[in-house]
């Protein structure tokens, strides 16, 4: 085991600036334990800010992979006049002996200003299997490869995932749209009938290529049903255009300048399916559908002479 100390004079102390020597320390990878007054501050041991020194240990702590002893939550180890109490003694240990040591502050003794501190070593400890998460020094990380495979790799996300995603909105509509954002900023800036006329045919244009669009994507949508795979699909939008779902919203279409709801949406959307699916249906199963359907007009207008 490795153990090291070391406490700033009261000069050191004082020049908060001076630098760190602790890249000196030659640390192995087991069985070494590191305390000290490093008169640093940070978070991470019970400061409310951070300091360039406790920056500067906290850097040091991860390029060493080192664990930290001290607790945010412990009591203060240092106290004078000037500063109040603080917590400047630190202690690091490598994984294998952080594990099995337990820190604690005793009572002041005799007049000194720091508390003494009692690290309780104990080598025959079991060893729980605890995971204790990596620590990152981002500012040692190269952030022109991680921006390039950044780019590389969120080309693959999935668009559909995306919040407030519309199927069919495109890069052409994308810059219609602009277009008219401009127009619309230019007449506003400079009122006039040229500006005007120019924001309207933007505008009309981008209505023109928004409803084809609309369409064009609706028609790719029911021929990509399929009864044999997404047979529920299917029926869950069938009854949310039917108004029979309160799960999803009431779903809107529009033909030939009529807006279309619930049941004349669903019987739209089916006439649409039966125009553009390609699947297969045999002759006995048209016959078993249509006497079906004979037999539900046939029960429906018996209910309602009964009515």
């Amino acid at each position: 085991m490795l153990l090291g100390s070391g406490a700033p004079s009261p000069t050191q102390r004082v020049a908060a600036n001076k630098q760190l020597s602790l890249n000196a320390i030659d640390i192995p990878d087991t069985g070494c334990l590191i305390l000290g007054d490093f008169n640093s501050h940070s978070q991470s041991w019970g400061y409310d800010e951070m300091d360039h020194r406790g920056e500067e240990v906290e850097n040091w702590q991860i390029d060493q992979n080192l664990q930290l002893l001290n607790d945010p939550e412990d009591q203060d180890t240092f106290y004078s006049r000037r500063w109040r109490t603080s917590t400047p003694d630190l202690g690091f240990a490598t994984d294998d002996i952080a594990k099995c040591t337990a820190r604690t502050v005793q009572d002041q003794l005799a007049g000194s200003d720091h508390r003494p501190i009692m690290l309780t070593v104990d080598l025959n400890m079991k060893r729980s299997l605890t995971y204790i998460s990596p620590r990152w020094n981002y500012k040692k990380a190269n952030w022109s490869k991680f921006a390039s495979r950044s780019d590389i790799l969120t080309t693959r996300i999935n668009i559909n995932t995306r919040r407030n995603y519309i199927p069919y909105w495109s890069e052409e509509l994308q810059a219609l749209h602009e277009e008219v954002t401009k127009a619309r900023d230019n007449v506003e800036k400079e009122p006039s009938v040229d500006n005007n006329i120019r924001l309207k045919a933007k505008t009309a244009r981008f209505k023109r290529e928004s409803n084809t669009a609309v369409r064009n994507s609706w028609h790719k949508k029911t021929a990509q049903l399929n009864l044999e795979k997404d047979g529920q699909k299917l029926w869950r939008l069938v009854r949310s255009l039917n108004g029979e779902s309160n799960r999803l919203s009431p779903i809107a279409l529009e033909e030939e300048n009529k807006v279309l709801t619930k049941r004349q949406a669903a019987n739209h959307l089916v006439k649409q399916f039966s125009q553009v699916s390609d699947i297969t249906v045999c002759n006995q199963r048209r016959h078993e559908v249509h006497q079906e359907i004979r037999e539900k007009k046939r029960s429906h207008s018996n209910l309602q002479m009964k009515s």
